[in-house]
């Protein structure tokens, strides 16, 4: 073989490794991105969700203690306001639990907000309680959506603390506190 051909030859081997490592290259980097902008998504949802449930608990136990102290007209119709908007923020960050959450999650923010919207029309007409039986309580619907949005809540920081690793953090700080004793 001359020198020609051999040259030809190397620099098409070469030319055709340089391509196929580019396109592996750009391939895993394009997967590597995605994956990574999908964590971000997870994460932002779960901060997201989280932060609306804690403000909605906390809002909603102000607007019951604006309504239970008879608070002015405006007061409480402000409260109001600010629970409606975040109540619907809840509901639209729930409806994608499906696409950020834990099947487990999942299912169990789908059964909350459910028991939530059931809850709904007793709040505008609360069920009294039967004096002659006081052993057979009903639930008040505010301390049952209290409790589903705390459920909700340890859900979320549970699933978060997994995605960010802090599980694991928590352990290596345990073990190094019973190290030192």
């Amino acid at each position: 073989m001359d020198f020609v051909t051999q040259t030809f030859i190397t620099t098409v081997a070469s030319s055709l490794g340089a391509l196929l490592a580019a396109g592996v290259g750009t391939y895993m980097g394009q997967r590597k991105f995605r994956h990574e902008r999908s964590y971000d998504a997870r994460v932002n949802w779960h901060r997201e969700l989280a932060e609306t449930v804690k403000k909605l608990r906390n809002r909603s136990k102000a607007l019951q203690y604006f309504r239970e102290r008879g608070s002015a007209a405006e007061e409480v119709l402000e409260a109001v306001k600010n629970v409606g908007e975040l109540a619907f923020k809840f509901q639209e960050l729930a409806e994608q639990a499906s696409l950020y959450a834990k099947k487990s999650t999942c299912k169990a923010i789908g059964q909350i907000v459910s028991d939530l919207n059931s809850l709904t029309p007793q709040f505008e007409n609360p069920p009294q309680r039967n004096r002659n039986n006081d052993s057979e309580e009903t639930l008040d619907p505010f301390k049952t959506s209290m409790l589903g949005l705390n459920v909700v809540y340890e859900l979320l920081a549970r699933d978060l603390r997994e995605l960010l690793g802090l599980e694991k953090l928590d352990e290596h700080q345990k073990l190094d506190l019973f190290d030192k004793k």
